[in-house]
């Protein structure tokens, strides 16, 4: 029959009842769990790699649920699932708007945005896929109205005030309005550039291609008549050649 080893502990009984152990007594830090290496029972408990607390045994128990850790996916990311759906652009798909206005308040958080593959029951949508962002303090759904629309396939529909376009004309819109209304095109604008004022403020005149143009009435003329009697618009300083005959 095997030896059967007894464990001894000596111990001194209290006023109380209770037991004061004496024997086998230990201090930590001067029992050895690897003496090669020096490293002792303290040394162990107060190991972090080794031991966990209270707290992070607990955390790691909610892997996945509030308060927990993520498990990351095979290729190394944080599912899908476990990410807070506002933080996403578009993380929700809708086949058409009648599936839109299906959606319930659990299926689409307010501020998420979404996109309808077909949106063309839209009346602002001709065709193709528009996305959406459910409006802050919807409840019904159901309607358009909870709805903006954010982008679509055609084009975006933007709105633009002439009162927030940056580097416009400083003239009224009204007056601008008017000049356009007023314009018009010159076959021979070459020929009008051609004339400037010329003179003083006094005495401006006329130049055509840097010279001053004379009026009709400032213009001397030369007449050829038979009869000087007859004739009609001479002024004084006029030259009239009278003709008085033939040469044979």
């Amino acid at each position: 029959m095997a030896d059967t080893k007894t464990l001894i502990s000596l111990s001194r009984v209290n006023a109380d009842g209770s037991l004061n152990y004496i024997y086998p007594k230990t201090v930590a830090s001067q029992v050895f769990t690897d003496e090669a290496a020096g490293k002792t029972v303290a040394d162990h408990v107060a190991d972090t790699n080794v031991h966990l607390s209270a707290a992070e045994r607990t955390a790691l128990t909610k892997t996945n649920t509030a308060e927990g850790y993520v498990k990351l996916d095979e290729k190394g990311f944080v599912p899908a699932s476990m990410i807070n759906p506002s933080v996403i652009a578009v993380n929700t798909e809708f086949a058409d708007i009648t599936a839109l206005l299906a959606a319930s308040a659990t299926d689409v958080i307010e501020g998420e945005l979404v996109m309808v593959t077909d949106a063309s029951a839209d009346s602002t949508v001709a065709s193709g896929w528009a996305i959406y962002r459910r409006k802050a303090g919807t409840t019904d759904l159901t309607t358009l109205e909870s709805w903006q629309k954010i982008a679509e396939a055609e084009s975006l529909d933007v709105v633009v005030s002439w009162d927030n376009i940056q580097g416009k004309p400083t003239s009224a819109v009204a007056d601008i309005d008017d000049a356009v209304a007023k314009k018009h095109e010159h076959a021979n604008a070459a020929v009008l550039d051609l004339l400037t004022q010329g003179g003083t403020q006094e005495a401006p005149t006329l130049n055509f291609s840097g010279k001053e143009l004379a009026y009709t009435a400032d213009v001397n003329k030369i007449f050829l008549t038979t009869d000087a009697s007859s004739l009609t618009g001479t002024k004084a300083g006029d030259l009239v050649l009278v003709q008085t005959g033939t040469l044979a």
